[in-house]
């Protein structure tokens, strides 16, 4: 299947809600949450150019809601959003045994210093594009091949 027709599929599933599971995923798997739409879109793009398979949420309860069908092999979360914040979210992935393990980096304009013990980082904004790429290699050879799935299960 080629990757924009994965892309495709994993997309359409999780916009239905459909739990169906995608074969052997190609590429590391990253799910997005920031409010600010503009932003999504430029990481979301910079993210697909470097090989990953992105899903993006506005807000924490929109983020669970994917976390429901996908388990992602990095989750890069905003601090500030409307419905549920960034530190509600890290707390509630801290407490689901299937996503503590799952590697969580914060994105803040904000300097953070505590608080955030289920983040493994964070990335300040703007966004340095190295610290990115950087982050992108470290999980790629923690998970080669992408250990993400689609399903709920890891």
């Amino acid at each position: 299947m080629p990757v924009a027709e994965l892309d495709r599929t994993a997309r359409t599933s999780l916009q239905s809600g459909g739990v169906d599971r995608i074969a052997a995923p190609l590429r590391t798997t990253v799910l997005l949450v920031d409010d600010d739409a503009d932003f999504r879109s430029v990481v979301s793009d910079v993210l697909n150019a470097e090989g990953c398979q992105v899903a993006c949420a506005e807000n924490g309860a929109r983020a669970l809601e994917i976390l429901g069908v996908l388990t992602p092999d990095l989750i890069l979360v905003d601090l500030s959003m409307p419905v549920m914040n960034g530190w509600e979210l890290l707390h509630k992935l801290e407490v689901d045994p299937r996503l503590a393990a799952v590697p969580a980096t914060v994105l803040s304009s904000m300097p953070v210093q505590h608080g955030i013990e289920h983040a493994q980082g964070v990335l300040h904004k703007p966004i340095d594009l190295p610290n990115l790429l950087g982050l992108l290699d470290a999980v790629a050879k923690a998970h080669p091949g992408g250990g993400g799935s689609v399903g709920g299960e890891p």
